[in-house]
Order: C-alpha cells, then sequence, then structure tokens
C-alpha cells in the first residue's frame, strides 16, 4: 500500500477583450489524494482517489461563474498480458457553485468506464477505453452518453515519437452547464540533445447546452464551436533535472453563437488568440 498527494495551484491570466471590459483572470486549485494497491507478486493493483478543484474568478462581476469540484473513484488493473494492462473506473463528483446568487446548477456527474492499454510492438503503443456518463444536473439540461477514447504512439525513431487519438467527452463548462466535445489530437516529439522540439495540434467540435447569459437581452440555450489549436516549443536541458523552455500556442474558435448586447447590436464571440510563454522546468 502507498499514498499519494498531488496539488498545485495555477494563476490563469486572460486579458480583457472585445467581449469583455474587464480582464477574465482566474485561480484554479486542484488536489488529488489517492490510496494505491501494488501488490508484489499479483497481477491486480489499483487505487482509489479522491480529487478537489477550486475554479475562482478574481474579478467579482464575475462570480456567478465561480464552482468549486469533488471527485471520488475506484480504479482497479489487471495485467493480464507482460505488455497490456486492462482496466476499470467508477467515479462519482460533485460540481457546485461558490456564488449564492449564481445562475451556474449544480451537478452530480457519474462515470462508467474500462479500457485497455497495450504494447503492438517495441514502437507501437495503443490505449482504447469507453464507458458512460450522466451529469445530474440540478436544473436545465443534462447528459447521458457514451464516453470513447483511443490513442495510437509510434516511434519512429530512437529519439522521436508520433501519436494520434480520438475523444469523445462530456464536461462541466463556467458559461454553461456542459459542453460535449469530440476531439482530435496529435503530438509529435524530436530529440536533438541537449533539445527537444514538440508540436501538439487538436481539433475541437464542441457543443455547449444550457448557455448562461449574463446580459440582459438573451442567446440561444444551444453553443457549437470548432476550435483548433497547437502548441509548438523548444526546450533547452542544462542538465537532467534543469531545462529551459519556450513555447507558443495559437487558437481559433469559429462559433455559430450570437448574443445581443442591446441596441440592436449583435456580438460575435469567434476568436483567435496567440501566446508566447518562457519559462523553466526543475525536477527535485
Amino acid at each position: 500500500m502507498s499514498f499519494g498527494f498531488d496539488e498545485d495551484f495555477l494563476r490563469l491570466i486572460r486579458a480583457a477583450n472585445f467581449e469583455t471590459d474587464s480582464n477574465t483572470n482566474r485561480d484554479l486549485n486542484n488536489l488529488r489524494l489517492s490510496l494505491i494497491y501494488h501488490p508484489r507478486d499479483s497481477k491486480l493493483s489499483g487505487y482509489f482517489y479522491y480529487a478537489n478543484t477550486v475554479d475562482i474568478f478574481e474579478d467579482s462581476d464575475q462570480s456567478f461563474a465561480d464552482r468549486i469540484m469533488h471527485r471520488v473513484g475506484l480504479h482497479p488493473t489487471w495485467r493480464f498480458l507482460p505488455q497490456t494492462l486492462a482496466y476499470v473506473e467508477a467515479s462519482w463528483g460533485a460540481v457546485m457553485p461558490l456564488d449564492g446568487d449564481s445562475m451556474k446548477a449544480s451537478s452530480y456527474p457519474l462515470q462508467l468506464r474500462g479500457g485497455i492499454a497495450t504494447l503492438l510492438s517495441l514502437n507501437l503503443t495503443v490505449n482504447v477505453d469507453a464507458g458512460y456518463t450522466n451529469g445530474f444536473y440540478s436544473k436545465g439540461p443534462s447528459f447521458s452518453a457514451p464516453m470513447v477514447g483511443a490513442e495510437v504512439g509510434y516511434r519512429y525513431s530512437p529519439l522521436g515519437r508520433f501519436t494520434l487519438g480520438y475523444n469523445l467527452v462530456y464536461e462541466d463548462s463556467i458559461n454553461a452547464n456542459y459542453f460535449r466535445d469530440h476531439v482530435i489530437a496529435a503530438s509529435v516529439q524530436q530529440l536533438f540533445n541537449p533539445f527537444v522540439l514538440m508540436i501538439q495540434p487538436e481539433i475541437h467540435f464542441r457543443q455547449y447546452n444550457g448557455v448562461t447569459v449574463a446580459t440582459p437581452v438573451m442567446g440561444p440555450d444551444v453553443r457549437n464551436d470548432f476550435i483548433f489549436a497547437t502548441v509548438a516549443g523548444i526546450h533547452y536541458n542544462f542538465r537532467n533535472w534543469i531545462a529551459a523552455t519556450v513555447n507558443y500556442r495559437f487558437s481559433m474558435v469559429e462559433t455559430d453563437y450570437r448574443e445581443g448586447t442591446g441596441g440592436g447590436m449583435v456580438d460575435d464571440p469567434s476568436y483567435t488568440r496567440h501566446e508566447l510563454l518562457f519559462g523553466m522546468r526543475v525536477a527535485m
């Protein structure tokens, strides 16, 4: 038996744009506790976990979107072949608004899923999972639907690897009850010692249901977005434990959603966004 503890705090900086006259900076704190069972001479193992997320907007005018999320889950695994692992997972959560006057609905999402991770050859890996989820929202639209995921990874050289995957997911949303996402994502990583180059493009076909409207003029209840995003970066490894990083992220969101802003004006919230990040990564 062993015990796992993981806690991180993230401050997301997002400047004011044409959709709002104030910054939408957010503070997110994530905590995960796990009790892990891994017997030395058994093919069975697994873990029980508790996860907590607190998501708060720094501007009081945006407090209607503040929320706290809890989730408990059980994840047993079975290694029935030397390089093949099967697993199931059952989890139940609670998502609750922090603002007493919030327009956001609380929910109690249930997830049941199973999957297989295997090594088909020394260079080819496959991960597949599927399951069922239900949102149990207290008001407005909810979801009761399948979840599907698959990823193929190929090591095309000793220093390079490529992955391609698809996921169908349902997630709680800050600007709606929830969103359904078809995600196609890829990644390429290549090492030119001491440099590591990587690129991670992804496409989302996203639909929001139960859209929260904060303006006096109502918009539609459903929103459909097409999202393209890619991250490209270069990391320089000074030593095995410290590296400098430069990442560029491009995001493009095209949406069919239109919201009246008063005075006959209509807002199209489609946008493109560029981010350049410099940092250091240290292993201690």
